[in-house]
């Protein structure tokens, strides 16, 4: 079979297996526990990121990295199948979570810009595309260098003294905003692996 005739008929096949992954949504989610807790691990999400779910089904691994990320952060949750992602819809609104975006996505070919992602989970998923090396060279793509920004953000909010103060009396949607320009305005800064090099100066007094 051709890639893409292969490609339409996985596209049928998981469309019609969304109604009985719904339905046994809990049993799935016990059986596939160990590896979501291995990747789940290995993501270590973050306050503020965005992470970017691939193949997400019904959506649950997704949701506990939606948990962690909070409000100032995002989950892109996605799958090949609009019946999967219907039903990865209906999961997230019935717990409440509205920091997940729900879309329908294929993952040889994102619809997602380059370096816009923190970090990507895929369970189960790349071994079922047609061409799982491209998939994996359009993960890559997406995904932010180094992730360091991260680790800036951190040091603004929690060891920038008054700073951090400020910041962390905002309001959560001026906190994003407040993100967002200054990884916007950091941008010059950053290295080729994704570290920031900033211009600065000390200045030292000694006194006798």
């Amino acid at each position: 079979m051709d890639r893409d005739s292969y490609r339409e008929q996985s596209l049928r096949t998981w469309g019609q297996m969304a109604a009985g992954w719904e339905n046994r949504r809990e049993w799935l989610v016990d059986m596939t526990a160990p590896v979501s807790d291995w990747l789940f691990g290995k993501l270590d999400p973050r306050v503020g990121q965005t992470i970017l779910e691939i193949a997400a089904g019904t959506g649950d691994l997704g949701f506990r990295v939606a948990k962690h990320v909070g409000q100032l952060g995002r989950v892109v949750s996605t799958d090949f199948a609009r019946e999967m992602i219907d039903v990865a819809r209906r999961q997230g609104k019935a717990r409440g979570l509205t920091n997940v975006e729900y879309r329908v996505l294929d993952a040889e070919s994102m619809d997602i810009d380059d370096d816009t992602v923190d970090g990507v989970v895929c369970r189960f998923g790349y071994m079922l595309m047609a061409d799982p090396a491209v998939a994996l060279m359009e993960t890559r793509r997406v995904l932010r260098r180094g992730g360091d920004f991260d680790d800036l953000w951190d040091f603004l909010v929690r060891l920038a003294g008054p700073l951090a103060q400020v910041i962390n009396a905002l309001p959560e949607d001026e906190q994003t905003a407040t993100r967002a320009a200054i990884m916007a305005n950091a941008e010059p800064y950053r290295n080729e692996d994704g570290s920031y090099t900033f211009p600065a100066s000390s200045w030292c007094v000694l006194v006798r």
